[in-house]
């Protein structure tokens, strides 16, 4: 398993390794909006510290492989499935979820059915401005 810096210095690369323009100024802002701890979700998948970043990892080994896949069966298709593009856009298709969920004390019943404080993560969207993709 890896650590959280493994995971964080493991996205850093890999978006880097695009050598695409501005990608510095990308970690920045996404460092600067909590990406890097943000959870994927607040109570379905991934839902804890680095979760979003764990899930923009996972997105991005599954849509290399599939482009090896799509590659492997038609060749002809490799320069309109850029590695890098595919990097870009696996790593970053949930940025906007990123300064979306507030760390919360949330009440669930333990195995004797008692009401006991758990953490948890509401959402907030004030700074979402229209919608999921929007942002």
């Amino acid at each position: 398993m890896n650590t959280q810096e493994e995971s964080e210095a493991r996205f850093k690369e890999m978006l880097l390794s695009t050598h695409r323009e501005g990608m510095e100024v990308i970690l920045e802002k996404l460092e600067s909006m909590g990406f890097f701890k943000a959870p994927a979700s607040t109570k379905f998948h991934l839902n804890y510290e680095g979760g979003l970043l764990e899930h923009s990892l996972n997105v991005c080994d599954v849509a290399l492989e599939l482009r090896e896949v799509v590659i492997r069966h038609r060749p002809e298709l490799a320069d309109r499935l850029p590695e890098e593009s595919v990097k870009i856009a696996a790593l970053l298709h949930d940025t906007c979820k990123a300064d979306i969920y507030r760390a919360t004390v949330k009440k669930q019943k333990d195995a004797s059915g008692t009401w006991v404080d758990v953490p948890g993560y509401d959402v907030d969207y004030s700074n979402f401005p229209l919608g999921h993709g929007e942002k």
